[in-house]
């Protein structure tokens, strides 16, 4: 049986959250490839699509914590485009790689202090029982 190995190529990002406020946070953040500053930054408005391009330096995510009222949360949809990679573009498979912006702490530690904001206590106690057997 023949592997077909794709990449994604381009990200189109729907959001969903009606009555979105700019104190919930949660905005999609992009930036440059050697992430030393902010290009651009979208708040996730009710139907508004976002379309970038991925590769293994286009630097995106939603880094500050999302406070909205504990009756909702943050929705969107991804639709990924593959089609294989240029072969100037092209890398070692990987997963997905956490970099720190500009005055941050390392990935590992934003990794860490991430996972502690999303993820209920209960959840990391019963991990860390597991890693410990």
């Amino acid at each position: 049986m023949r592997r077909i190995t794709l990449a994604a190529q381009a990200v189109f990002s729907v959001y969903l959250n009606k009555d979105w406020q700019p104190e919930y946070g949660g905005n999609l953040e992009l930036w440059d490839t050697t992430m030393s500053h902010k290009v651009v930054e979208y708040a996730p408005l009710f139907n508004r699509c976002v379309i970038f391009n991925t590769t293994d330096n286009s630097y995106h995510g939603n880094p500050v914590p999302v406070n909205c009222p504990p009756d909702s949360s943050r929705r969107s949809l991804a639709f990924y485009y593959t089609n294989g990679r240029p072969a100037g573009e092209v890398s070692q498979s990987h997963g997905t790689l956490f970099k720190n912006r500009p005055g941050e702490a390392t990935a590992g530690e934003m990794t860490s202090s991430f996972a502690h904001r999303i993820v209920a206590s209960i959840v990391l106690d019963a991990w860390r029982n597991l890693r410990s057997h």
